[in-house]
């Protein structure tokens, strides 16, 4: 039986102080088949600099204007690959075994 391929996508704008933990819990997975996709509402902290040393986990990043978070979610689902698709917000984190659970 193939694994399903889940998609998470993360929304966030100057979110620096949070999102190294958001990336730290993608990482702890023990469920490989994901895709993390950061839609980012071009930053002005740390945020994209944190992203870029994540790249391990990140799989695609989009940095530009949004016009709202839902515009942000919307641009995710349109790039997203995956069977699944959820959302992982900049200052949230995923327990042990989350999307082995989701799967």
């Amino acid at each position: 039986m193939k694994l399903p391929k889940i998609s998470i996508i993360v929304p966030c704008k100057n979110a620096g102080h949070t999102i190294q933990k958001t990336f730290d819990s993608l990482r702890s997975q023990n469920y490989k088949n994901f895709e993390c996709i950061v839609i980012d509402g071009s930053s002005t902290d740390n945020t994209l600099n944190i992203v870029e040393k994540n790249m391990d986990v990140v799989k695609k990043v989009i940095s530009e204007d949004d016009i709202s978070g839902a515009e942000a979610c919307n641009k995710g689902i349109d790039i997203a690959t995956g069977d699944i698709i959820g959302f992982l917000y900049a200052d949230d984190y995923l327990g042990d075994n989350a999307i082995q659970e989701i799967s």
